[in-house]
């Protein structure tokens, strides 16, 4: 949102420089009516280059908001899959294979997930290799926990943690250390260490500002209400994810919990 704001702010100071720079110099003859066009066709093609670029802006977010506020991966991935047909750099449609991919893992498709994972080979030593690194990373170690494999899931881990520590990360991936702690706690339940947990998801609940990621939270609760043999906790945890989950592979496992426990909704 940052970035948008300054290039939004700069792209107009641009144009209004432009624009009027180019009308006073006219005016004031102080330059040739052909570099005073010239000034007139800068400031028109910035103004047209801040259009596509709220446009675009806008349209990622919308995309972005089908799974983190509507819950809706089948869609999320349909959208992703259109834009792949229309980005031809590296950068950009490795960003977008990963959104597939995190789609596919949210609708609880984790083999087409993997097989999108197992596409990527080495990453390049820019700014777009390290992005690329957390971006693998994360989605690989979301895999091997939702499959159970808690070594493989520790082994991205580590490979997550190395990867935020390229001095090439731009500062803007940085919350991805947020997603570290919070994969970190989900691997240590798998491992029977419930210590601390219940605390820290319930803190980062409060702080969640997508859908989509407050239903993961209180899913994850949810499961550690069962360990301790809290039913009422358990199911307030579960109804919430049933109830706004939407098509997320959270609802049905909150439907599995609650059938489990005789409060089906």
């Amino acid at each position: 949102m940052k970035s948008f704001v300054a290039g939004s702010i700069l792209a107009w100071t641009l144009f209004i420089v432009g624009f009027t720079g180019a009308v006073i110099f006219s005016e004031l003859e102080i330059v040739s009516n052909d570099l005073g066009y010239i000034a007139y066709v800068v400031a028109w093609i910035t103004i047209t280059l801040l259009v596509l670029y709220c446009y675009a802006r806008k349209r990622a977010k919308k995309i972005y908001n089908v799974l983190a506020q509507e819950c809706n991966p089948k869609d999320y991935i349909s959208y992703n899959e259109v834009s792949l047909t229309k980005r031809n750099t590296s950068r950009m449609r490795n960003r977008i294979l990963i959104n597939i991919c995190v789609g596919y893992l949210a609708d609880g498709n984790v083999e087409e997930g993997k097989r999108i994972l197992d596409t990527f080979q080495e990453f390049p030593s820019t700014k777009s290799g390290a992005a690329c690194a957390i971006w693998h990373s994360a989605s690989l170690a979301e895999y091997y926990l939702m499959v159970n494999d808690l070594d493989s899931a520790k082994n991205a881990l580590d490979s997550m943690k190395e990867a935020l520590k390229n001095p090439k990360l731009e500062k803007k991936y940085k919350w991805y250390y947020n997603n570290l702690i919070y994969k970190s706690f989900i691997h240590n339940m798998a491992k029977g260490n419930y210590g601390g947990a219940e605390e820290y998801f319930n803190n980062i609940f409060e702080m969640e500002d997508t859908l989509f990621g407050k239903v993961g939270i209180k899913c994850h609760l949810g499961e550690l209400y069962m360990h301790l043999n809290d039913s009422d906790k358990a199911a307030e945890a579960f109804e919430y994810v049933a109830k706004n989950g939407n098509q997320t592979y959270y609802t049905k496992k909150a439907h599995e919990y609650l059938k489990s426990i005789n409060r089906e909704i």
